[in-house]
């Protein structure tokens, strides 16, 4: 049995599993991200993972907001930030190892320790997957109480320009985004408010690929059938896709030569993923 961290990935691509060929200790972590789960590790981190074996130095750091996150902490700390995204259709299961989350802080009832990442001036994305209720304001809010406090400290550490790049699945996901973390930071202050409107940007985005929650009877096919021990891999399947606005303030990854598409037309491909992708699954 292999056991999956950076120390044995000469051991894992010996058992016919592709691993990051790239230097990892040579990317940036200007990415933060908060909400890592299976889509997040099925999407943006492959689609960024691809990037860095172009020649890209983007890197992601995770952090978790909650006590939920604990488990994710551990399992990733166990692997040196490597998982397993095992792609599955009717033609079988192929896993490959995904390097390009490089950190991952477990920050649960620290406000401070969560401000501090945000406010980090290398930090040019705060990318977010935390669900279609996570953007809600009809009672407090928890998760964007804390991104707007982060922010109130970005701002004083120097305001330096941010992205806000929701990849939930909902449509107008960034103008979702944008009207709840206005909306908070109205409340607090005119001139975090200000720093808002004009110094974050909020990109609309579709995604889409299907990522159905890990079973232990993946762990074990994992195991049993190739070798490799992994606490908690993906399974997807091996349709994706992702359109998004190119409206990002302090740079971003080439993620179009991995076959992301910039567009100023989001809506147009959300209107196709509800008609035509969602209509054909029902």
């Amino acid at each position: 049995m292999t056991a999956l961290d950076q120390r044995h990935l000469a051991a894992v691509a010996a058992l016919g599993v592709p691993v990051p060929q790239y230097d990892r200790t040579a990317l940036a972590p200007r990415m933060l991200h908060v909400g890592v789960g299976g889509f997040h590790r099925a999407h943006m981190a492959v689609y960024t993972d691809e990037a860095a074996a172009e020649g890209g130095d983007w890197g992601i750091r995770g952090v978790g907001l909650l006590d939920a996150d604990r488990r994710m902490a551990d399992v990733l700390r166990s692997q040196d930030d490597l998982y397993t995204v095992i792609e599955r259709d009717r033609d079988g299961s192929r896993p490959r190892v995904i390097g390009s989350i490089v950190d991952f802080a477990l920050v649960a009832g620290d406000q401070d320790a969560f401000s501090a990442r945000v406010a980090d001036p290398e930090v040019a994305i705060l990318s977010l997957t935390i669900t279609e209720g996570g953007y809600s304001l009809a009672t407090r809010n928890p998760t964007i109480e804390a991104i707007v406090s982060a922010l109130d400290a970005r701002r004083r550490a120097g305001a330096a320009p941010l992205t806000i790049l929701s990849c939930d699945n909902l449509p107008g996901n960034g103008d979702t985004a944008r009207k709840a973390i206005t909306a908070v930071a109205e409340g607090r202050s005119a001139d975090l408010r200000s720093f808002v409107e004009s110094s974050c940007t909020f990109p609309n985005s579709m995604v889409d690929r299907i990522t159905p929650q890990t079973k232990e009877e993946d762990v074990g096919w994992l195991r049993d059938t190739v070798g490799l021990e992994d606490g908690w891999p993906v399974v997807c399947e091996t349709f994706r896709q992702w359109v998004v606005e190119d409206r990002f303030a302090a740079g971003r990854p080439r993620w179009e030569d991995v076959g992301v598409l910039f567009t100023d037309r989001v809506h147009d491909w959300e209107l196709y993923k509800l008609r035509m992708l969602n209509a054909s699954h029902s």
